[in-house]
């Protein structure tokens, strides 16, 4: 029996893919499932009791794991995107500073679209907030073919109206309100004083992570729904008692906009 109890405890020791890649955690939440499945109305009740909750441990630590790698692949597609606008926000930001009579306003909308490049949450699609018109577009395949591209030849005015599907635009809305509202609360990954320091977040740091997005929380009266890449981490660690201290982490931006 207690050569049984042993082999059952030792099926609930997640630290080997804490960290890992989906596929272990994958094949370990298999492996529980199957355990619990077989051998249930066997086992005693402490046993199914961490079992279950290891089984919580793992599918959130998958989740985290899902996300990185989903933030890694978005960071790879939009890099060049996000450099350029990055570049245009800065210079429109700095500009605006050295405006006379100084607008407070046009700072902060200006400061706002300089974290948004930053800031955009990495798990989902950048959308892009100069888009560019449908003639730029054809002007820029057009020098392609010629082999004269130009990188940075864009206006460093607002960028003009273009046909975008509705869609597309209320989510730049959504995301833009979101990065506002965080911006205004002090609350970003990365402000602007560290922006213009140089500073950036680790690859590790999911940053802003939203927990869902749809056409309804683009609306006026909408509230945008998330989550952060640390809450997750948290509550994996805590449900496996094994977490460390996270006194010294960062604040947490979940629940700041009831």
């Amino acid at each position: 029996m207690a050569k049984s109890y042993r082999t059952h405890n030792a099926s609930i020791q997640v630290a080997s893919v804490i960290g890992a890649g989906t596929n272990k955690i994958k094949k370990k939440i298999r492996d529980i499932e199957r355990l619990l499945a077989k051998k249930r109305d066997t086992l005693p009740d402490t046993v199914i009791v961490e079992n279950e909750r290891t089984l919580d441990a793992l599918r959130l630590e998958l989740k985290k794991s899902e996300l990185k790698r989903l933030a890694q692949k978005y960071s790879k597609k939009y890099h060049m995107v996000k450099f350029f606008e990055k570049k245009k926000a800065l210079k429109l930001y700095n500009r605006e500073l050295k405006q006379k009579p100084i607008n407070k306003e046009t700072i902060v909308e200006r400061a706002v679209d300089l974290c948004y490049t930053v800031n955009f949450p990495k798990t989902e699609k950048y959308v892009s907030l100069y888009p560019k018109s449908s003639k730029s577009k054809k002007k820029q395949s057009n020098s392609e073919k010629e082999g004269t591209g130009n990188d940075d030849n864009s206006s460093d005015d607002e960028s003009e109206n273009t046909a975008e599907a509705p869609e597309t635009v209320q989510k730049r809305e959504f995301f833009r309100e979101l990065i506002r509202k965080h911006y205004l609360n002090k609350t970003l990954p990365l402000g602007v004083n560290e922006i213009l320091n140089g500073k950036t977040l680790p690859n590790e740091d999911l940053g802003i992570v939203v927990a869902s997005y749809s056409t309804e929380d683009s609306q006026p009266n909408s509230t945008p729904k998330l989550s952060t890449e640390k809450k997750s981490s948290q509550s994996s660690q805590d449900l496996q008692k094994n977490s460390k201290s996270n006194s010294d982490s960062d604040d947490e931006s979940d629940g700041f906009f009831e």
